[in-house]
């Protein structure tokens, strides 16, 4: 072990000694290119590039852009030779900092929507809606998908997705139609019963739902909001609605550890919550 410290001590000359066991508890390579070694020091955003041959390392205090939840390499330009960080934020984004620039600079987005939607014994009293990313969601992930979901579940519930009752749809607007609130009131109600909490197993996402008594137009409204999501945001390769089991999805499997995450969507709408929320605080969509 003493040689194995020593070794890594060796890479970084010039930092003082007391910083050095801190640097051997939470450092981490992330690449190495031309005889350069790029040290993440983690939940920092401390970068050490250091030369072996010569003894020198060099200190990069970067920009915190949540380094815990992006994959990040390190290579050197082949053309300008300048040594290059890369930060992949998401499926569709990557940010890269330069040692002469010293500043991140973002690609432009492809515009990415979902590449395939498929139906697969969709029962609408209760199946899943799968979600395929183009890898593992970071938290900001998760939070975007889940947020879309609750919204959605949350319209539902209030009857949006009624095809009954699409007044002003069926109608020209040049010619300032009537609306006639007593149809609207009248009409059978339509309305989503239940949801279940927004999963992810590393690239896998899911979410149980049961749409009751509204209408199949309402699964084209949530298209349409993941395809903007995807082509703005985070990146959706495919859309799956019913099926149990997609990818290598491990039932019982809540590990953290092991990939797993999840949104919590919650019934704020349900009176009997109203108590809890008034001695507890609101509750908002949030992570478990």
């Amino acid at each position: 072990m003493k040689s194995e410290l020593s070794w890594f001590h060796s890479l970084f000359v010039g930092v003082p000694d007391s910083m050095k066991q801190e640097f051997n508890d939470s450092a981490e390579v992330i690449g190495s290119s031309h005889g350069l070694l790029c040290v993440h020091i983690r939940n920092t955003g401390l970068f050490l590039l250091s030369n072996p041959c010569i003894r020198k390392v060099v200190s990069l205090q970067l920009p915190d852009y949540r380094f815990r939840d992006n994959f990040l390499g390190f290579a050197i330009c082949p053309v300008t030779n300048d040594p290059t960080i890369v930060m992949i934020l998401s499926s569709w984004q990557v940010g890269i900092f330069t040692l002469s620039s010293k500043r991140f600079t973002f690609s432009q987005h492809t515009r990415l929507h979902p590449r395939r939607v498929q139906v697969m014994s969709f029962s609408p009293v209760g199946s899943n809606i799968w979600f395929k990313l183009y890898g593992p969601p970071s938290d900001r992930d998760v939070d975007l998908i889940g947020s879309v979901i609750q919204s959605w579940y949350v319209m539902g519930r209030l009857g949006a997705y009624n095809s009954s009752n699409l007044q002003l749809a069926n109608t020209s607007m040049e010619y300032n139609p009537l609306y006639d609130a007593d149809k609207g009131f009248n009409v059978m109600p339509s309305s989503f019963h239940d949801v279940g909490d927004v999963e992810f197993q590393d690239n896998w996402g899911r979410v149980w739902v049961d749409i009751g008594t509204f209408d199949y137009f309402a699964l084209d409204v949530l298209l349409n909001c993941l395809t903007v999501l995807s082509s703005e945001y985070l990146g959706i390769q495919q859309v799956v609605f019913g099926g149990r089991s997609m990818g290598a999805w491990e039932e019982g499997m809540k590990n953290p550890e092991d990939g797993y995450n999840s949104f919590k969507i919650l019934d704020w709408y349900d009176p009997q919550s109203s108590s809890v929320e008034a001695e507890s605080g609101p509750r908002s969509g949030q992570k478990v």
